[in-house]
């Protein structure tokens, strides 16, 4: 058998209490600043609506927008940049991490480009959140809910959003056991070193999670798509082109046969307050 970059085997990880869980994703998200640079960061554009260049991405532009005036926790936020988007498009924002490094950095790249007054800056857990009840229009969370007890983080974001509030995910899914495979033991550009709590979300798991809301809904982002990933096809002119191509036959097949979403290669979610 391969090795595995998991500091923790997955049959642990629903084990571990939650100051356990904080430490462990602190620790593997703080040790990522080594492969940050600042400068580079800075000197991008952070538009809104340039996300949608990928599908993920654009589920998010897609059910989030508008976020002119709105409120915004994003939840998680790493070194993703994903604060700034918010706040070019005039959102106000609070960029949660637990991750002291991660919150520093988007804070310092948040000063250089000039939107550092319509940023507020947490670090803490999804689970323990220190603001009070209905603070936010809308959360954004790229990445995290696999990384948390869902039960509790569910109810705190619940709690915080506004009656009538949105809060939208993209997670990697976890009914594909090729790709968990793949994800624990195959090397791939772009893998993490190492793996904290990480357990990507199954079908149960959003409804524990989805059970504090409302309602809410999910679908299944990328099938024949996440081809792309490990063969890096939208680096050339005909590697986009195959790309566009691949998105479009997984809009239509996931449409045509929506029982195969659960294999795709991540899952967006919506719920409301």
């Amino acid at each position: 058998m391969p090795s595995t970059n998991r500091m923790v085997p997955r049959s642990q990880i629903d084990h571990l209490d939650l100051e356990a869980r904080i430490d462990l994703e602190a620790r593997v998200t703080d040790a990522e600043v080594g492969h940050v640079d600042i400068d580079q960061l800075a000197a991008r554009t952070y538009r809104f609506e340039g996300w949608r260049r990928l599908t993920v991405n654009r589920f998010m532009v897609d059910h989030l927008s508008p976020v002119a005036g709105k409120t915004v926790l994003d939840l998680g936020c790493g070194y993703s940049m994903s604060p700034l988007r918010f706040a070019h498009a005039d959102a106000m924002v609070t960029a949660c991490e637990v991750s002291p490094r991660a919150i520093a950095a988007v804070q310092e790249v948040a000063r250089r480009q000039g939107v550092a007054d319509r940023i507020r800056f947490h670090v803490g857990p999804a689970e323990r959140l220190p603001f009070p009840d209905a603070s936010f229009d809308l959360i954004h969370g790229a990445s995290v809910l696999h990384h948390v007890e869902v039960d509790m983080a569910g109810a705190e974001l619940a709690r915080v959003l506004k009656p009538g509030g949105k809060g939208v995910f993209t997670d990697p899914f976890g009914h594909n056991p090729l790709l968990e495979f793949a994800r624990d033991y195959l090397p791939y550009p772009g893998k993490a070193q190492e793996k904290g709590t990480d357990l990507p979300l199954t079908v149960p798991a959003i409804a524990r999670f989805a059970q504090h809301f409302s309602s809410h809904h999910w679908q299944g982002l990328e099938l024949f798509g996440m081809i792309g990933k490990p063969l890096r096809i939208r680096r050339t002119i005909v590697g986009r082109r195959i790309h566009d191509g691949l998105n479009a036959l997984d809009a239509l097949v996931l449409r045509q046969i929506p029982g195969i979403q659960k294999y795709c290669r991540y899952v967006g979610l919506v719920v409301v307050r």
